[in-house]
């Protein structure tokens, strides 16, 4: 994956994140393995994501127009190239309000017209400031080490940073199966267990993307 652009370059900076490979040992439980496969020294997933963001400075006219306001950072199929983005990412805490920060499945955009979204929904955590970088960065391990119930259905994730508050966003590809969704819920909630209990204990609010148009 390669950086796009000055705009691009303004959300790295040299902050080590707080977690290690090691981690993400479990990767991969949720598809029937117990551990990352080893391939020229890297830990190879099992799939390949993209980091991507986006300002939101206005409104757009159409699909095309919000389309090409998100700017992509860069893909990943390896734990190492996972940390080589990752450590170099401004958190999210820091990023300047109206900012969406996206870690997706590679060849879904964070796009509700998307093919992967069109029928799906999302699972909403409304956050206080200066609680969203250490969700994100949960949720995040979770959804790239598979720990995510369901991870065929689970397309990606979105930080979202705002004046008054922040928020977090698991975006699914299906809306009607109520057991499926529930269950990707509790998984998160478990992936972010060894959090401050009130951070586990807050509300998740699911929305169909048609409900949002």
């Amino acid at each position: 994956g390669r950086v796009h652009g000055v705009e691009v370059c303004s959300i790295f900076h040299g902050v080590k994140p707080s977690f290690s490979i090691s981690m993400l040992d479990r990767a991969g439980s949720n598809r029937g393995g117990n551990e990352l496969s080893p391939r020229n020294g890297k830990h190879v997933l099992y799939s390949r994501f993209s980091f991507s963001f986006m300002r939101r400075t206005g409104s757009w006219g159409n699909d095309k127009a919000y389309g090409s306001a998100i700017k992509t950072v860069g893909s990943f199929g390896t734990v190492e190239d996972f940390w080589a983005y990752y450590s170099h990412l401004v958190r999210p805490n820091d990023l300047p309000a109206s900012t969406d920060l996206y870690l997706f499945r590679e060849g879904i955009l964070p796009m509700w017209e998307d093919a992967a979204n069109k029928f799906g929904g999302r699972w909403s955590l409304r956050l206080r400031k200066g609680e969203l970088n250490q969700v994100f960065e949960y949720i995040a391990m979770g959804l790239v080490g598979e720990q995510i119930a369901h991870p065929d259905a689970v397309c990606g994730i979105t930080a979202q940073i705002r004046f008054q508050e922040d928020g977090i966003a698991v975006w699914t590809k299906n809306s009607v199966d109520l057991e499926m969704l529930n269950e990707v819920r509790d998984s998160i909630k478990r992936i972010l267990g060894d959090l401050d209990p009130s951070i586990p204990g807050k509300e998740w609010e699911f929305k169909p993307h048609v409900q949002s148009h």
